[in-house]
């Protein structure tokens, strides 16, 4: 590679590096180390910067946070695949229902969309118990809706062309599906894959928190119990990271897939 090439590419990602948010964010946390150390801020309720990063070792070191990182994202994941297994499929057999068919289930469905996901989860309590269960279902309770309804929105809104064309070359019902509709509804469904991918984290620290003895939303209340406020910042900021680290692997299929960038960004 040429050194004109190299230099072109150097500074294409560094065009592409967010210079300006990690100068906001440096500044942010100078000014709260500051305030804290001048006793502006109580640090008995608000800990220091420096004070967090250390709680955070120590939550590495004394309570496993690795390992209640793993169950928690272990957790998540279960639950937001089981809810993209569970809605494509669904929203493909509503979506070829007869019409008036297709406005009845629409509207249970509507209507059950609507439930609390904190109201299923105590529900599920009551029948299952507290478990990994409980869990994993309430996540897939709260991620199924988005990938649900943009699945069918998606399908009724492929072209009556490309339909009309499959049929011609006499594709049976399910290459109609797999070689048409699900391609020409990918856009849809991807965009309803990318909230709930949003939602699937964070319910379930919800969920930890109310219910559970394991994992980041238990280590939040357990250290909230200890009332270590530098301890429970710190599982926040981690928190915060791992919701950064998802929407990186949304950006990295965003760039691998023109396509997918598209679909993102035309919809917000």
């Amino acid at each position: 590679m040429s050194s004109a090439k190299r230099k072109e590419l150097n500074y294409i990602k560094l065009k592409n590096v967010n210079i300006k948010g990690y100068v906001t964010i440096g500044i942010f946390l100078a000014i709260w180390e500051s305030f804290c150390r001048l006793k502006i801020l109580d640090p008995v309720f608000i800990p220091s910067f420096s004070k967090v990063i250390t709680g955070i070792a120590e939550l590495f070191s004394k309570q496993k946070l690795l390992y209640h990182i793993g169950l928690s994202f272990y957790r998540s994941s279960l639950g937001f695949l089981l809810a993209i297994i569970i809605a494509v499929p669904l929203g493909v057999v509503i979506s070829i229902l007869v019409k008036q068919m297709q406005e009845s289930v629409e509207l249970v469905l509507d209507a059950c969309s609507q439930i609390n996901p904190f109201i299923v989860y105590h529900l599920i309590i009551i029948i299952l118990g507290v478990g990994e269960v409980t869990q994993i279902i309430v996540i897939t309770w709260t991620c199924i809706w988005p990938i649900l309804f943009n699945s069918i929105t998606g399908i009724l809104k492929v072209d009556d062309s490309y339909i009309k064309h499959g049929k011609s070359f006499a594709l049976n019902k399910w290459n109609l599906i797999t070689k048409i509709l699900l391609p020409g509804a990918l856009p849809q469904i991807m965009y309803g894959v990318k909230l709930s991918l949003n939602y699937s984290l964070f319910m379930l620290i919800a969920a930890e928190m109310m219910g559970g003895s394991s994992g980041l939303g238990f280590l939040i209340k357990s250290s909230q119990n200890m009332y270590r406020i530098d301890w429970v910042v710190g599982i926040v900021i981690v928190i915060a990271i791992l919701g950064l680290l998802m929407d990186s692997v949304v950006m990295h299929l965003e760039n691998r897939n023109p396509h997918l960038k598209y679909i993102f960004y035309d919809k917000e």
